[in-house]
Order: structure tokens, then sequence, then C-alpha cells
């Protein structure tokens, strides 16, 4: 009888065992299992931890995010006012978001406004430009009351004021033109600059001023609309022609720094300089200098330095440079811009342009073969000019014939230096 208790007390602890070694074996559990969650929430501190350091691409990832931690976690960094690259990347992220995607955009709509109470100016313009993924019905009752409220800190509700102007709404407009009496000076004064930079007299006095908020609430939307593009396209007239009239003068004192230039080489590297200018009325008056040194009786004109940047500038993104290039390189006929000329004159599409182009190729081979000719450098010597006018130039049709004469005023392809 003990041997038999003693077999049973053993085979029971056996199978014991072997449960637990089961239960040791047996893999995490799936799907909404505990196992699944703790990889989610750790997903989601590495996104928070990312945002908080500033990661705009996790914000706007976190914003797509049907978690609802994803959402606190973002309302939360807009609240932390000493974390200026987290509120800037949650701004940055509803800035490039697709209204459509966000579920629940509303909610963000008080913790951004509280952005405007910053001493950061960056932070204060993103939350502005963060506000237009709102529509007006949503945002414009809680903006309208924040940036009235005489409770909310004076700079806050100046910042809020760039969030008012640029709304095509009419009654966003009339807020403004009621903050003009507005008793606190930095707010009234911030109205009316906005109201300025839109172009709208909004009157003098307390009176001309309820008139013309009588007169915006009359006009339906598509007349307040048109008036304000109409408003916009004046003042673009108007920067336009104040930026025209400073052209001529800029003109004249690079002219001035130019001759001043004590030698040919600091001259040559003056005109290289701004030959590379992003500015088209800069680059055109390097050019016009350039060719008027080569053009005149002035020696050390510096091809090497200047040819280069010649033929470089021939596929320039502006058209009108690109013109006078091809007439300046016709005129000085320089043999190393064939195939840049033949390149730009297969992708030019303006007429124009491409007339030029086809008169300084055409001189540029011609001269190729002409003794005598001296070229900027010889690694720079073209290859044989004459696959270059049995190629296709317009509509693969064939050059045949002779270039016709330049005007009076161009010079020979030899040209003493």
């Amino acid at each position: 009888m003990d041997m038999r208790r003693l077999y049973l007390v053993f085979l029971v602890l056996v199978m014991v065992c072997q449960q637990a070694g089961m239960a040791q074996n047996k893999p995490p559990a799936q799907g909404n299992g505990a196992p699944a969650k703790e990889q989610l929430d750790a997903q989601l501190k590495i996104n928070r931890d990312a945002v908080l350091g500033g990661d705009i691409g996790a914000a706007v990832l976190m914003l797509s995010d049907a978690n609802p931690k994803a959402r606190e976690i973002l309302l939360d960094a807009l609240t932390q006012s000493k974390n200026s690259p987290a509120r800037i990347a949650v701004c940055q992220a509803l800035i490039k978001a697709d209204k459509s995607a966000v579920k629940d955009i509303e909610v963000f709509i008080g913790p951004l406004l509280r952005v405007f109470d910053t001493q950061v100016p960056g932070e204060a313009q993103l939350a502005a430009d963060a506000t237009r993924i709102f529509d007006y019905e949503q945002i414009g009752e809680p903006l309208e009351k924040f940036v009235t409220d005489g409770s909310t800190p004076v700079g806050a509700r100046v910042n809020a004021i760039q969030a008012l102007k640029p709304r095509l709404d009419k009654r966003a407009t009339i807020k403004l033109i009621e903050l003009l009496e507005d008793p606190v000076k930095r707010v009234s004064s911030e109205a009316g600059i906005a109201l300025e930079s839109l172009g709208i007299e909004p009157g003098e006095t307390r009176e001309q001023r309820r008139a013309t908020i009588e007169q915006i609430k009359t006009q339906t939307s598509e007349i307040f609309l048109g008036n304000r593009v109409r408003r916009l396209e004046q003042q673009i007239r108007e920067i336009g022609a104040d930026r025209d009239s400073w052209i001529p003068i800029h003109k004249t004192l690079l002219t001035r720094a130019y001759k001043a230039l004590p030698d040919h080489i600091a001259k040559g590297k003056f005109l290289a300089e701004h030959l590379a200018s992003s500015k088209v009325p800069v680059k055109l008056w390097a050019l016009e200098e350039a060719f008027q040194w080569w053009n005149g009786t002035t020696p050390q004109f510096p091809s090497d330095q200047l040819n280069p940047i010649l033929i470089a500038s021939i596929s320039d993104p502006h058209r009108d440079f690109r013109q006078r290039i091809a007439e300046v390189l016709s005129s000085m006929v320089v043999p190393e811009s064939a195939q840049a000329l033949l390149t730009q004159l297969e992708a030019e599409q303006d007429y124009r342009v491409k007339t030029e182009l086809f008169d300084a190729l055409g001189r540029a081979c011609s001269s190729t073969s002409s003794p005598g000719v001296r070229y900027s450098s010889p690694s720079m010597y073209p290859q044989d000019c004459s696959p270059i006018f049995s190629s296709s130039i317009h509509g693969r049709s064939t050059c045949s014939g002779r270039l016709p004469p330049r005007a009076s005023s161009d010079h020979p392809v030899q040209r003493p230096r």
C-alpha cells in the first residue's frame, strides 16, 4: 500500500510539472492581449518623446492617430509654455494637416489660442497660421472673444490679431474695425496696422467707422471678396512700382563701386559675383558692364573668369536674361559656347530667345574653323560643329545656307587684345 501511494504521489507531481512547463512556454497573447497593449504604449512613448523634442514628423503622425492618448499628448504639448520646440512642432503639424483626416479638430482651438500668450514671436505667428485649418464658423466666435477679452494678456490679444487679418470672412474684418476703439493702445494700433496692410480704410471718426461696418454688412460674400481681391491687386502694383523706382538707384551705386575698383582682377571678380546674383536687374547690369569692357579699348578682359559664367547663364530661368546673354555671346563669338547654345536651343520655348540662340550658335560654330581665333581655355575648345548643323534645330529640320549678317554695331570674329 505504501508503495502504491508513493507511486500515485510521484505521478501527480509529474503532471503538475508538465502543466507548469507548458504555461511557461505559452506564446504571448496577440490582438487585444496585454503584451500587444504594452507594445503600443511603447511606440506611443517614442512618438511622445519625439514631439516634445520638436519632431514635426512625429506630430503629424500622432495627429492622424486614432488613439485618444495621442491626441492628449499633442494637446498637452501646446500647453507647455516652456517647451517652444514642442509647441512649434504641433503648430506645424496642424498647418500641414489635411483637415478631413483629423477627427474632432475643434479640440485644438482652445490650446492653440493660448499659444498666443507667448514671448516667442515665432510661436505666435505659427499659431496664427495653424488656425487656418478651422473654418471661421468653427473658430470665429472663440477667436473674437479671445481678442476682445480685457482679462486676456495684452500681448496675447495683439498676437491673436494676426489670426484675424488673413481671414476672408467679412466678420473678421468687422472685428478688426471694432478693435480700433479698444481702450488698450497696443491692441487698437495693431488692428489699424492689420487693416492698412489689407488696404482697408475704415474712416477717421467713430461715425465713419460705423458707416464702414454697416456697408460691409450689406455686401454679399462675392462683393466683399471681389473688393478684397481688387485691393490686393492694387497693393501689388504699388509695391512693384516702388521696387522699380529703386532699380536705377541701385544700378548707379553698383556702377560707382565697380569703377572705383583698382584693377582688372578686382573688377572681374566683382562682375563674376554679380552675374551670379538672384536678382535679374543686377545680373543684367553686370552683363552690360562685361560687354562694354569686352567691346571697349580697355585691355585685359578676363575671359577665363567670365566666359564660363556667361556660358552657364545660357540656360538661366529668366527669359530676358537668356535673350540678352545670347545677344552678347553672338557679338563676342565664344566658340566654346556652342554645345550649351545647342542644348538650350532645343529646349527653348520663346521664339525671340530661340532666334538669338540660333544666331549665336551659328557664329560660334563658324568661328571654329577661322584662323587666329582665340579661346579662353584649350580644354573648352568645342567639338566639331558640323554635326550641329546637320542635326535638328527647328522641328528636326536641317539648317542650310549662311546666317544673315548682324547689325553694323556687331564685332568681327578676330579682335585684337
